[in-house]
């Protein structure tokens, strides 16, 4: 009888018949463009943007977060130190002091600083009095785990931000004194231009994932470790990541014999055939890492690969089968059918001749199973399995 329908990709050793055959910001929190007047500080044009800024005649307060905060933050703005003493420093609400930004000259250079104490400055990188910068401050203001990174780009005469610098460890000793209190808002010092000030949470720019093995067994995992970064430096991630699965082709995986979860522990069901998987790890600020490769190896020792039904889909006529391995065992072909209560109907088995089926190779069994009378694939259900000797 002619074959019409052949099905591919059985997973599980299960056949079903149905009707279906036929770079690293997250959330801003606090925000200036800089494009209206502020009192303390005057109006001017030419941003590196090409539009407004400020410049602060006298020392001003930014309003900032409703409340201190120790979380992890960005203190980020596009800002140039006109005279000495220009700079930052972000603050408590109880006037605290943070990582106090300012231009110091020491040994005639014109520095870049964290000011220490009232006349203490600790030199980071020698700057330009007249060229706009772009700054950020990374990191958390607490203990026993604050930490503070300084970021700094230079703007190019296109309005490019330019020469990442990025420095560590700034400013141990006023991150521990502000113990407990966390900061809030930004305190501009005089004579310091400022524009796109932003406090905002980072998201990371980078996601390298790796997996402790690169071949697992059906019915066995393999777990997956991702390490995020942004701009070169390492972050802890929370729950912002997940992970999903393709093909060998590239193609998304959606089989419930392959699931992935937030944990990052790949689960492989029992008998599937051997094949290669492909996982990424993706973060919700849209961060993709690196692709890893991992071989499933099938622990049946047959497997189903195909089935073939007449063009009425009343009769199954035959399955491909393929061997995994030497194997010379008994072996059955179990076909169940159930109905439309998902209760068993009927169950018939077909022994294989397993010396017939070649290793790796496609091989064609007969099997002429004739479909109950009333079966139908928008209510029913076939299954077919195999059990052999090595099964579990």
């Amino acid at each position: 009888m002619q074959k019409a329908v052949r099905l591919f990709g059985l997973t599980l050793l299960l056949l079903s018949l149905t009707a279906g055959l036929v770079s690293g910001a997250g959330p801003v929190l606090v925000e200036y463009d800089c494009e209206t007047p502020l009192k303390g500080a005057a109006l001017k044009p030419g941003a590196p943007d090409g539009s407004s800024y400020w410049f602060t005649e006298t020392a001003v307060d930014l309003p900032g977060l409703p409340e201190d905060s120790m979380e992890l933050l960005v203190w980020s703005m596009d800002i140039r130190f006109d005279e000495e003493g220009a700079g930052f420093t972000p603050m408590s609400s109880e006037d605290r002091l943070g990582t106090c930004i300012r231009s110091n000259t020491r040994r005639d250079k014109y520095n870049l600083a964290v000011q220490a104490g009232s006349t203490v400055f600790s030199p980071i990188t020698e700057i330009e009095p007249g060229q706009w910068y772009h700054l950020e401050l990374m990191g958390k203001y607490s203990a026993p785990d604050s930490f503070m990174y300084l970021l700094l780009w230079r703007y190019n005469e296109e309005g490019e931000r330019t020469d990442l610098q990025v420095f560590a460890n700034v400013n141990r000793r006023q991150l521990n004194a502000n113990v407990g209190q966390g900061a809030s808002f930004i305190r501009l010092e005089p004579n310091t231009s400022v524009d796109n000030v932003r406090i905002f949470q980072p998201t990371v720019d980078s996601l390298t994932l790796t997996a402790n093995a690169d071949l697992v067994v059906a019915g066995q995992e393999v777990e997956f470790l991702v390490e995020g970064s942004r701009h070169g430096i390492a972050l802890a991630l929370g729950n912002t990541v997940s992970y999903q699965l393709f093909d060998a082709n590239g193609n998304p995986l959606a089989d419930p014999n392959f699931t992935i979860g937030s944990d990052g522990v790949l689960r492989v069901a029992d008998f599937v055939p051997d094949q290669e998987l492909i996982a990424q790890a993706v973060d919700l600020g849209g961060a993709v890492s690196n692709p890893v490769t991992v071989s499933v190896k099938s622990n049946s020792a047959l497997q189903i690969v195909s089935a073939g039904f007449n063009q009425a889909l009343t009769k199954l006529v035959d399955v491909e089968l393929i061997k995994s391995y030497d194997y010379d065992g008994t072996a059955v072909l179990v076909i169940e059918v159930f109905d439309p209560q998902g209760n068993l109907y009927e169950m018939v088995t077909r022994n294989i001749a397993v010396d017939l089926v070649p290793v790796k190779e496609n091989y064609t069994m007969p099997v002429n199973y004739t479909l109950p009378e009333g079966f139908n694939p928008a209510d029913w259900q076939l299954k077919a399995r195999i059990v052999s000797s090595v099964s579990r």
